[in-house]
């Protein structure tokens, strides 16, 4: 694993949160200040392909990511746009049942107005 990698995993792994590709970027410089946005990106691709990190991709927004891939849902803000994770809604033998077929894996993001906004309005 290079050191960017590694740097990149790390930043995703410190705490539960799904930032952007840029945000990665921000904090890893603290760690190596001269890394490129593109070598971030080209990092996260090698990350997700290994599965290492997930990609959770955003309808208007930057794609974020996920540095937790053990099986999680999420919940999107539409007001805020901030993610959380949740336990698993559906366990692939339920969708498996309910299908009547093999499911390979799934992923679900369930799109909700968060507390803080909800207090907001």
């Amino acid at each position: 694993m290079s050191r960017q990698k590694e740097v990149i995993l790390g930043v995703l792994r410190a705490q539960r949160f799904h930032p952007t590709a840029d945000e990665i970027l921000l904090r890893a410089r603290q760690r190596m200040p001269a890394l490129a946005l593109g070598t971030v990106y080209r990092n996260l691709k090698a990350l997700c392909d290994e599965k290492k990190v997930r990609r959770i991709p955003m309808e208007d927004a930057p794609d974020r990511y996920d540095g937790f891939v053990e099986p999680h849902d999420h919940l999107v803000c539409t007001v805020c746009g901030k993610v959380y994770d949740v336990p698993p809604l559906q366990s692939k033998e339920a969708l498996e049942a309910k299908l009547a077929t093999r499911v390979d894996g799934y992923e679900l993001k369930v799109y909700f107005t968060c507390p803080k906004c909800q207090a907001k309005n």
